[in-house]
């Protein structure tokens, strides 16, 4: 997976929370946001946990009752690292996801 894939992934995501949850992105400290978290990534931050964030914007309550379908919309949607990624790559995954939803989530607060 390239930083592109990443990148469009994590746009994905802030359209989702740019047409559900209007002003999300002032909810984020953008100096804590670290997706490895699940209280500091942005669905941490935004609705408490990132499980909390899944189950706001899908439905979806428990990781074990629809494991496919979370990880398919998560890693889709830039919320999450892919399970295929291999261990020597999440470090990468992490970076690069992380540095896009920066720059997503400060180009809304400059707009806001």
């Amino acid at each position: 997976m390239n930083a592109q894939t990443i990148q469009t992934r994590a746009q994905n995501g802030a359209r989702i929370l740019d047409l559900r949850y209007p002003g999300w992105a002032d909810r984020i400290d953008v100096d804590s946001l670290d997706f490895p978290s699940i209280y500091r990534c942005v669905l941490g931050q935004v609705f408490e946990t990132y499980h909390e964030g899944m189950k706001a914007i899908w439905g979806l309550t428990t990781f074990s009752k629809e494991p496919e379908r979370w990880r398919r919309l998560a890693n889709q949607n830039g919320f999450d690292v892919p399970d295929s990624i291999h261990e020597n790559q999440e470090a990468f995954y992490f970076d690069t996801l992380t540095a896009e939803w920066k720059r997503l989530v400060r180009a809304r607060q400059e707009q806001s």
